[in-house]
């Protein structure tokens, strides 16, 4: 802008159209880039941190399966549980819905077997719900019968 301006203060009457379109240019796309753009991505939530945390998830899932397969064949349950956890946030910030249920069942399994009933009934609300929104009632009610079972058992202790 600074260049641009010289140019049409200095430059002589051939050069100052030129300038002019040019430094108009900029201003605009100036404001475009700001009071446009940022809103934009604002409204669809994309940000720096977003998009740096969705290429870690790609590079760190196939780690944290290796992992959990690790422990799997050690059968080391309660290292098993932070790991699942870690594997359904890359999911969810991937928005890999169906890997994200299939994940959300094995750790439900994970917690039954670790006497967990508080993040039972969470995994089986999260599974209800996804179930729900894709449309499938008969699966919803079936977790959300299951998740009414164990909040009743929860009320209990």
């Amino acid at each position: 802008l600074l260049a641009l301006s010289s140019i049409y203060i200095l430059g002589g009457e051939i050069l100052r159209g030129f300038s002019f379109a040019m430094i108009l240019g900029v201003l605009i796309g100036t404001y475009s880039s700001i009071f446009v753009a940022a809103p934009v991505l604002k409204f669809f939530k994309v940000s720096y941190k977003t998009l740096e945390k969705k290429e870690a998830y790609d590079e760190a899932l196939p780690l944290l399966k290796d992992l959990l397969k690790f422990n799997r064949e050690r059968v080391n349950i309660s290292a098993m549980d932070p790991l699942f956890e870690r594997i359904e946030q890359a999911h969810a910030s991937m928005n890999n819905n169906k890997e994200l249920v299939e994940t959300y069942k094995e750790h439900l399994v994970i917690k039954q077997q670790l006497d967990d009933m508080e993040g039972e009934l969470r995994l089986l609300v999260l599974i209800s719900n996804h179930y729900a929104d894709s449309g499938d009632q008969n699966a919803a009610e079936r977790y959300r019968a299951e998740s009414q079972r164990v909040r009743a058992e929860l009320n209990k202790k």
